[in-house]
C-alpha cells in the first residue's frame, strides 16, 4: 500500500471495526484502488522518497511538459535527437531552465514543465533527461485520502454479505461491485474528487 488511506481511517468512516480475518482482503482492495486512482487521475499522489533520472521528447519549443514531480535535482538538454548525450544546464538566468506554474510549492501544485529562456529544447525521442522525486506531493491531499477512503468502504459495503470469503481481489470485481453503487452519493462524491486531479495528456 502507498498511504492514499489505512484500515484505521476506512474503520473511523464506517463506525465500526473490521474483523482481523478480514484485514488482508481490505488492505487488498486499498492497494487495487491505489492503483485504480493513479490510472485514472494519471498521478501518483505521494513522491518518490529518492530522485531518479526520466527521459522527455522534445518539441522543439521552450516549454517541455514533464511528468509530476516535488523537486528537481539535475536537467540535462538533449544534444541530439535520441539522447545520445546531454548537457546539464542549471536552473534560472539567461541560459537555465525555469520551473512551472509559477509559485507551484506556495499554491500546493506539483511542477509539471520546464521553460528555457534564450533557448529550445531539442526536437527528438527521448532526448532531454530530468532528474528528480516524481509525485504530486510529499503526502496524500486530504482530499484523495477522502476519495480513496470512500471508494474502499464502498467495496466493503458492497462485498458485506461475503465478508471473509473473497481470498483474491482482482480489478474485475471491484469493477463490478462499484457499478452498483455509482449512484450512492459517496461515490459520486469520490468520483468528482478524482476528475478535479485529473491530468488530460495533450
Amino acid at each position: 500500500m502507498k498511504g492514499y488511506t489505512s484500515i484505521t481511517k476506512i474503520e473511523s468512516y464506517l463506525t465500526y471495526t473490521i474483523e482481523e480475518y478480514f484485514v488482508p482482503q481490505v488492505e487488498a482492495w486499498i492497494t487495487s484502488m491505489e492503483k485504480y486512482i493513479d490510472n485514472y487521475t494519471r498521478r501518483n499522489f505521494i513522491a518518490d522518497a529518492e530522485p531518479s533520472a526520466r527521459l522527455f521528447d522534445g518539441l522543439g519549443g521552450v516549454y517541455l511538459g514533464i511528468d509530476d514531480c516535488i523537486s528537481i535535482t539535475k536537467v540535462e538538454l538533449g544534444n541530439d535527437s535520441f539522447g545520445d548525450n546531454f548537457t546539464e544546464i542549471d536552473a534560472g538566468g539567461l541560459s537555465g531552465y525555469y520551473k512551472l506554474p509559477t509559485n507551484n510549492e506556495a499554491d500546493n501544485y506539483p511542477i509539471d514543465k520546464l521553460m528555457l529562456r534564450n533557448s529550445t529544447w531539442t526536437i527528438g525521442i527521448a532526448n532531454n533527461r530530468v532528474t528528480a522525486r516524481w509525485g504530486y506531493s510529499e503526502t496524500v491531499p486530504e482530499d484523495i485520502e477522502l476519495a480513496t477512503t470512500l471508494l474502499v468502504s464502498l467495496l466493503i459495503s458492497a462485498n458485506s454479505n461475503i465478508a471473509g470469503k473473497v481470498t483474491n481481489e482482482k480489478i474485475g470485481n471491484y469493477q463490478v461491485a462499484l457499478e452498483s453503487k455509482k449512484d450512492e452519493p459517496d461515490y459520486i462524491k469520490a468520483i468528482e474528487i478524482l476528475d478535479s486531479y485529473k491530468r488530460y495528456l495533450i
